[in-house]
């Protein structure tokens, strides 16, 4: 039997047009790059206190993200939002998270992501405008660049971009998959209900 997701969550912006921003806490360093890459505005705080990740989530009104159940405690004592995951791999913390906003879908053809390391907004660059920032071989092998504009860091899809590809594509199934489970255990429990009332 497969084993259940980790998790628990607080704040109840579950809807669909809600594009959630992040900001993860020092053990979650990883995921926070992933997120970035999916396009999602992720703040990674390496060595802050829990009163600093607080008051940051709630006065930017971030999804709080901590593997830490007394932060969670926290979290939800002071009614910011946030979700408290077991950190057992970056696939399922991320399809929790996503299951969580009602999204069901990650494209890769059409996200927007953002620079894995510092997460500003990347700008698509001609060849012919980063040259001295790129290896000629790069140059000659590649046509499609992307630049961060806030720590200029050059992109472009090599070894890592496939790797990407694949994790969107296990994202997407286990997605998929959780939804349909979740979709019989709500008919299940439909069934049961009429049955209860059938009996009286």
């Amino acid at each position: 039997m497969r084993a259940p997701f980790h998790a628990r969550s607080a704040g109840g912006r579950q809807f669909t047009n809600y594009t959630p921003t992040f900001l993860a806490d020092a053990m979650l360093g990883s995921l926070a790059r992933k997120l970035r890459v999916f396009g999602y505005d992720t703040i990674y705080l390496s060595d802050v206190k829990d009163e600093v990740v607080l008051r940051i989530g709630i006065t930017q009104n971030r999804v709080i993200l901590t593997c830490d159940k007394e932060l969670f405690r926290r979290i939800v004592k002071v009614g910011a939002s946030g979700v408290l995951l077991e950190c057992s791999s970056d696939l399922d913390s991320i399809v929790k998270i996503l299951c969580k906003y009602s999204i069901k879908y990650i494209d890769c053809e059409s996200m927007n992501s953002r620079c894995s390391a510092c997460n500003g907004l990347l700008v698509e660059k001609a060849s012919s405008d980063i040259t001295t920032q790129v290896p000629p071989r790069i140059l000659k092998m590649h046509k499609y660049f992307l630049n961060c504009s806030d720590c200029n860091k050059i992109y472009w899809q090599g070894k890592q971009f496939m790797q990407i590809k694949a994790l969107i594509k296990d994202v997407n199934y286990k997605i998929k998959k959780e939804d349909r489970e979740n979709n019989s255990k709500d008919l299940v429990e439909k069934i049961n209900m009429q049955a209860k009332r059938l009996s009286f």
